[in-house]
């Protein structure tokens, strides 16, 4: 029989059948149509800089003194399920908190960040400022909590390392993040090609056997995908996925007084194995990080309980007195 997702990863990720079981539950009761209801009604336009540039941010507003937030993935735009995912990342972690999903451009949804030529011109440098006052600005908009969890999966695992740097006593969890290798675009690319081998599987754990409202991959969506991906605002991030900063913004979270939970699946070249395990090596003195190595390949960014016990465990740890 196939393992299930707690015997998968939930001995170093925390994950429990209480976790799947309320996810599931979660997807069941909820419907498409449900998700884009909640999500139109909370989707906010924001704005940056002298000239007032807009920008889109997925916001629930609940606590002003705590809150979650979710970074995008690649060429992932306002979806149900990146709503889906942030919802039950945020539920896992803390309820009552308010939540923060920052989108990518995606089909259709090109200005979501809606980058001028001179902010693309700084993430093609690997520097992630653009997206940093962008998740300055909102937060500010929230009313600035003191108690911030970021959780990133794949690109998202990078924006929430790069821009966690600046804040101090910070929770982070990153799950496949790519930058914890420099590398050239062309060896990106190829990283990313055939990474999602077991997505289908992993769409599955979400879902158990009502995969109902699940999304549907066809080759019509991946074209999508890669409509959203050629967009300039993600073609000008590949640049921060390529920098190899991971570890020395990981330590300075940590020395910030942030806790950090690294996770990285077994069987992937976005995130390879081998520099994972040596950044964990180095970095096991640090009381409040964790590296999880999970059985898998890239496609386990998109397990929603997964992601969700990985960013509970750096809201505990952000709480350990040292």
């Amino acid at each position: 029989m196939p393992k299930t997702s707690v015997e998968k990863y939930g001995s170093m990720s925390g994950l429990t059948e209480q976790d799947v079981e309320n996810t599931r539950r979660f997807l069941h009761d909820t419907s498409i149509h449900a998700l884009d209801t909640w999500t139109e009604e909370r989707t906010e336009t924001h704005y940056i800089g002298v000239s007032a540039r807009p920008y889109r941010m997925v916001v629930d507003r609940q606590s002003s003194q705590e809150a979650v937030v979710v970074t995008g993935e690649f060429a992932t735009g306002i979806t149900p399920f990146a709503v889906a995912r942030a919802r039950v990342v945020r539920d896992m972690v803390a309820p009552d908190a308010s939540l923060l999903l920052q989108p990518n451009a995606g089909a259709g949804q090109r200005d979501n960040m809606n980058f001028s030529l001179s902010e693309r011109a700084t993430l093609r440098r690997g520097l992630a400022l653009p997206l940093a006052h962008r998740l300055d600005r909102s937060l500010l908009e929230m009313g600035d909590p003191e108690d911030r969890t970021f959780y990133g999966p794949s690109q998202g695992g990078a924006i929430a390392l790069e821009y966690a740097v600046t804040l101090d006593n910070v929770a982070v969890a990153t799950l496949e993040a790519p930058n914890v290798i420099e590398r050239s675009r062309l060896e990106m690319a190829r990283a990313f090609l055939g990474c999602g081998d077991l997505l289908k599987e992993v769409i599955k754990e979400n879902y158990g056997e009502d995969m109902t409202n699940a999304p549907v991959i066809s080759l019509k969506g991946l074209a999508r995908f890669i409509a959203a991906g050629s967009r300039s605002d993600n073609l000008a991030i590949i640049d921060v996925l390529c920098s190899g900063t991971a570890q020395q913004r990981m330590v300075s979270i940590l020395e910030n007084g942030g806790s950090v939970v690294h996770a990285y699946a077994q069987d992937d070249a976005v995130s390879p194995l081998d520099k994972n395990s040596k950044i964990a090596s180095t970095m096991v003195n640090y009381e409040k990080y964790r590296s999880v190595q999970l059985e898998g390949d890239h496609s386990i960014s998109n397990n929603f309980a997964l992601g969700g016990a990985l960013a509970r465990t750096a809201h505990k740890l952000l709480q350990t007195v040292v």
